[in-house]
C-alpha cells in the first residue's frame, strides 16, 4: 500500500471507539480494530527481526483477544463474583495484551525489536483501551494488579542495560501508578498518564537522535548529553523535584491517610529503580569524552535545553501541591 495516510486517523478510531462502547462484543471490534492499526504502524519499518516480533506480538494479541472473547460469552453471570476462578480469566486476557506483570515476559523480547516511534505508541496508547476497560469493570483488582506491576517493573530492571528494556520495565512500573491514579480520580489518571507520556517521549526522542541501545554507550557522550538523559531517567523514576515526582506526590497524598502502609510500599520499591538509575547514572557520568567518531550524525530538530528545562518545570508544580 503506497498511500497509509489512513492509518493514524483509523488508529485514533480505534482508541476511541470502544471507550465509547456500551456492549461487550462492541469493546472486543474496537480492540481487534486497534490491534490491526498498530500491526499497520509497525510494518512501515521493515526488517527481518521486526517481521519476528510482529509475528509474535499478533499470535500473542489474537490469544488474548480470544480468550477475552470466549469467557465473555460463557462467564458473564460471574462478573460481580470476583474472586471465582471464572472472573478472573477476562482482566488476565486485558493484562496480557496490555503485557502488564505477572504476564509480561513477552514483553521485552518482542518489543526490542520495534522503532522507535512504535516502542512509544506501544508503552503509552496501547495502554489505554484495557486499562479502563479493567477498571470499569474489574475495579477489586486493580489495586492487586497495580501492587504486582510497580514490584516486577523496579526488581527486573535492575540487571538489564538494553535501553529499550529498561523503558519497557519503566512503562510496567509506572502502568502499576496509573491504575492506583485510577481508583483516586480520572483528572489524576490523565494528569500521571500525560506526564509519563510526555516523559517516554522524550526518552525514545533522545535514544533514536543519540542512536542509543546500550546504556554502555552514554559512556562516550560529552557531559551535556548525559546530564539530560539521566534527568529524563530520574524524572521517570519519580525523583523529587523533577517532573514526574509533582503527579506522584500528588498520588501519594490522597493515598497516604487512608492507605497508609500500601502507600509506603509503593514509595519503597520505587525508590529500588530510582537507587538502580542513580547507580548507572554516576557510572555513566564519569567519563565525558567529547567527540567519537560514530557520534558524527544530524541533531537538526532536537533541542536538549528545551527538554531540560520543561522536566526541571517538576520544582515549580511540586511548589504548588506540597
Amino acid at each position: 500500500m503506497k498511500n497509509q495516510k489512513w492509518i493514524y486517523p483509523m488508529y485514533v478510531y480505534s482508541l476511541i471507539f470502544p471507550l465509547s462502547s456500551t456492549s461487550w462484543m462492541n469493546m472486543w471490534i474496537g480492540l481487534e480494530i486497534n490491534l490491526m492499526m498498530f500491526i499497520m504502524i509497525l510494518n512501515k519499518n521493515k526488517s527481518p527481526f521486526l517481521n519476528e516480533s510482529m509475528m509474535k506480538y499478533f499470535l500473542i494479541q489474537a490469544s488474548g483477544s480470544l480468550i477475552f472473547l470466549i469467557t465473555l460469552n460463557l462467564n458473564t453471570i460471574y462478573f460481580n463474583e470476583w474472586p471465582n476462578i471464572n472472573a478472573l480469566i477476562p482482566p488476565l486476557a486485558l493484562m496480557m495484551k496490555m503485557g502488564l506483570a505477572p504476564i509480561h515476559m513477552w514483553v521485552p523480547e518482542v518489543a526490542k525489536n520495534f522503532s522507535f516511534m512504535s516502542l512509544f505508541v506501544f508503552l503509552t496508547l496501547q495502554k489505554i483501551n484495557p486499562l479502563l476497560i479493567l477498571f470499569s469493570s474489574w475495579f477489586k483488582l486493580i489495586f492487586y494488579m497495580a501492587m504486582i506491576n510497580i514490584i516486577m517493573g523496579s526488581m527486573m530492571a535492575i540487571n538489564e542495560n538494553s535501553m529499550n528494556k529498561l523503558l519497557i520495565f519503566s512503562s510496567i512500573a509506572n502502568s502499576g501508578w496509573m491504575l492506583n491514579s485510577l481508583m483516586i480520580s480520572n483528572y489524576l489518571f490523565l494528569l500521571i498518564f500525560s506526564t509519563y507520556t510526555f516523559l517516554m517521549y522524550n526518552m525514545i526522542h533522545m535514544n533514536k537522535y543519540l542512536k542509543i541501545k546500550w546504556m554502555s554507550q552514554l559512556k562516550s557522550m560529552n557531559l551535556y548529553k548525559k546530564m539530560s538523559i539521566y534527568m529524563m531517567f530520574m524524572s521517570l523514576s519519580g525523583l523529587p523535584p523533577l517532573l514526574g515526582f509533582a503527579p506522584k506526590w500528588m498520588l501519594i497524598k490522597n493515598m497516604i491517610n487512608y492507605m497508609p502502609i500500601y502507600t509506603w510500599m509503593l514509595i519503597t520499591f520505587s525508590t529500588v529503580s530510582t537507587f538502580f538509575y542513580i547507580k548507572t547514572s554516576m557510572l555513566m557520568m564519569m567519563p565525558a569524552q567529547e567527540k567519537k567518531k560514530w557520534m558524527f550524525f544530524n541533531m537538526k530538530n532536537f533541542n536538549y535545553i528545551l527538554i531540560t528545562f520543561i522536566n526541571m518545570m517538576g520544582i515549580c508544580l511540586f511548589s504548588i501541591i506540597i
